[in-house]
């Protein structure tokens, strides 16, 4: 269901993007507007596609290119792409406006009377992000696609308050603590990150030696499902619920506004589609 909510969710996205380049060129576009994403892709000869790629739930981190296999779908589809997948062009973008601008206020939320997030470092390293690929042609017009990721957002919580507190209840996950102690920068954006270390080095270090509890199918039960992949969609629809659809808008304006050939009225042409794909992205976040 998740991995079908994610194609509805790019269909959503495709379509906004190609009417907005269409209204460009004549007033009655929108009723010519193709009903499929199959359909936009055997008629892109004069039109610069973007596809989003809405990313969250599981994610183990900046490297975890979840966006791959739909470009190497894509590319398998269209038979003449210059790579297999696409190349990654132009830095990372960053949500950061309103509550996400670098001298914004941090946010006040709390679980069980703790700061979520303590300083403006930690964040700046919350920001939802985009990493924008360009799926080269020999005999068409290239595509786009745009990669989002919000689940920086729920790091903060996830490592500390279960993926660190279960390491000594059910057992420690290797894996997942050394996600979550691993920091890293952005070297081409400042005061952004491409992995944060929520957890401290010393703490993993701690957290690694701990005993092993529990049979292994509860435990990887535990720390997978439960620890991992769940509280992503109930953070998602909860009180993170607002930043999230917040990040996603601006990252979604900002990959068509930096695109090659587009302008500003990309960002005006696009915003009466918003509270479909917002809609549709709110119950169905992957």
């Amino acid at each position: 269901m998740i991995r079908r909510t994610s194609w509805l969710t790019t269909l959503l996205c495709c379509g906004a993007a190609v009417l907005c380049r269409g209204q460009s060129k004549s007033a009655d576009t929108a009723s010519q507007a193709p009903g499929s994403l199959g359909d936009t892709l055997r008629n892109s000869a004069s039109r610069e596609i973007h596809i989003f790629y809405v990313h969250g739930i599981g994610s183990y981190g900046p490297n975890d290119r979840d966006s791959l296999a739909l470009r190497r779908s894509l590319c398998d589809y269209l038979k003449d792409c210059t790579t297999p997948a696409g190349t990654a062009i132009g830095q990372w973008n960053y949500a950061d406006k309103d509550e996400f601008r670098l001298d914004a206020p941090v946010p006040t939320l709390e679980y069980l009377d703790d700061r979520i997030w303590k300083t403006d470092e930690e964040w700046h390293a919350a920001a939802p992000y985009a990493v924008h690929f360009q799926l080269a042609r020999s005999n068409g017009q290239s595509l786009y696609v745009d990669e989002i990721n919000w689940w920086p957002l729920t790091f903060a919580l996830k490592c500390r308050q279960l993926v660190a507190s279960d390491a000594s209840f059910v057992a420690p996950s290797a894996e997942k603590i050394d996600i979550c102690s691993a920091r890293e920068l952005n070297a081409g954006v400042p005061q952004r990150f491409k992995s944060y270390d929520w957890i401290s080095n010393d703490e993993a270090v701690r957290l690694r030696q701990l005993p092993t509890r529990g049979a292994r199918a509860n435990r990887d039960l535990k720390t997978g499902l439960m620890d991992w992949g769940f509280p992503d969609a109930v953070m998602a629809l909860g009180p993170l619920r607002n930043y999230l659809l917040d990040g996603i808008r601006q990252l979604m304006l900002k990959s068509l506004s930096d695109a090659p050939g587009t302008s500003g009225t990309a960002q005006t042409c696009l915003e009466p589609t918003w509270s479909l794909l917002l809609l549709r992205i709110a119950w169905g976040v992957t």
